[in-house]
């Protein structure tokens, strides 16, 4: 049964990737002053800026994966581990419209908690499913969200 098992990338939306490159320019219009006209101020900007975006990239997941043992979301330098026995409930979620609290709001994804207390590692609005847990809820969004939904919901019942 886990002969095969399920390793799938993250689905970033059209506002997710806009508001990345957006976040780029921005620290690189940033950039150009600082190379022109040195002042402490400017630097302190730029380095503030650059260490936001840097904090973004390193909580965007980067793909799902399904184990016998249970799912990891993998980041670019950690994974976070739900391993089935603590999974509750396993659904499609509805889209999200500006329900966060504390959320990089579309830069490298929708990721950070929820009004609800979800932590959301989203890069979609729309196609996401909900992982509730015996402490926490997660919200993810892998690119074949139909696929990736049943087998998890097959991998948890077995």
């Amino acid at each position: 049964m886990f002969k095969n098992l399920l390793n799938t990338p993250s689905n970033y939306d059209f506002y997710t990737i806009i508001a990345s490159f957006t976040a780029i320019i921005i620290l690189t219009a940033l950039f150009i002053p600082l190379i022109n006209n040195f002042s402490w101020l400017t630097t302190g900007i730029f380095a503030a800026v650059a260490l936001l975006i840097l904090l973004a990239l390193l909580q965007a997941p980067l793909s799902y994966k399904l184990t016998p043992e249970g799912l990891y979301i993998n980041f670019l330098i950690k994974k976070q581990f739900i391993p089935y026995n603590d999974i509750e409930e396993v659904k499609k979620a509805k889209p999200h419209k500006g329900s966060f609290t504390y959320s990089t709001q579309g830069v490298f994804g929708y990721l950070g908690k929820t009004q609800d207390g979800t932590i959301s590692f989203s890069t979609h609005l729309k196609n996401n499913i909900l992982i509730k847990t015996k402490n926490k809820n997660y919200l993810i969004s892998p690119k074949n969200i139909n696929y990736f939904y049943d087998k998890i919901k097959i991998y948890k019942c077995n």
